[in-house]
């Protein structure tokens, strides 16, 4: 396997992103980037190791969860 590979996230995934990154930023004034840099620690983890996640069944994804954040946010990729 090489790597880094393109991390697809679907639609859903976006909005959930979005509607989370924006309830961090609003409920958490201490730390509001902390959202975003979590994020994009697991957008790379899951570009490097795009294994690491659940096998979906009958698709070809790989399902990543971050349950860091109150939000669980699902990113999908093509494997």
């Amino acid at each position: 396997m090489s790597g880094p590979f393109r991390v697809l996230i679907v639609s859903s995934a976006a909005r959930a992103i979005v509607e989370a990154a924006e309830w961090w930023v609003a409920n958490r004034p201490k730390a509001p980037g902390a959202f975003a840099e979590e994020l994009e620690r697991a957008l790379q983890l899951l570009s490097l190791q795009p294994l690491i996640g659940a096998q979906a069944r009958n698709v070809k994804l790989a399902v990543f969860v971050v349950f860091t954040f109150p939000a669980f946010i699902t990113t999908s990729t093509t494997v």
